[in-house]
């Protein structure tokens, strides 16, 4: 019930509401990579602008563009829906040296940037940015994403 009337004052007042549900950063750092989004807040139709930067010691991080993916979720840290579908974004004959060469190949504090657009039918909901680490050859690093800040899709927040 508190939850549902945080949404709703949020809907209603959108100045403060990141702060209000908890959400205080655009970035997020983990394994190595920073995954930045440009707000805290979207409507359906935006774009959201992704900016990845290897700040690991190192290594160089291959991130691969073929697969991000926005990912809803429960407003949890603990639990995100992902699947890795590289096909997402490079289509159906995609192979794993496509993917190296359209990969974000970041040195230590290199940056890139993405850009991925919310359905105009997104619901409401808290979201986060999936990416997947590629090893030179094309594998998975891992099976298991890394993945933004949560950020917030909100109906009313791009309308006037």
């Amino acid at each position: 019930m508190r939850l549902v009337l945080t949404l709703s004052a949020c809907a209603a007042v959108l100045v403060g509401c990141g702060a209000i549900l908890g959400i205080d950063s655009t970035c997020r750092t983990e394994r190595g990579v920073e995954l930045c989004v440009d707000r805290s807040e979207y409507a359906p139709g935006d774009t959201v602008r992704l900016r990845m930067t290897n700040a690991g010691g190192s290594d160089v991080v291959r991130i691969d563009d073929c697969s991000m993916q926005l990912s809803g979720t429960a407003g949890s840290t603990d639990e995100l829906d992902h699947i890795y579908l590289p096909t997402r974004r490079c289509g159906f004959d995609v192979t794993p040296e496509i993917q190296v060469q359209r990969a974000h190949t970041l040195a230590p504090g290199e940056s890139a940037t993405a850009a991925l657009t919310i359905g105009p039918g997104t619901p409401q909901s808290f979201n986060r940015i999936n990416v997947w680490l590629l090893e030179p050859d094309g594998r998975l690093v891992s099976d298991d994403p890394v993945s933004s800040a949560v950020f917030t899709i909100l109906r009313s927040a791009g309308r006037d």
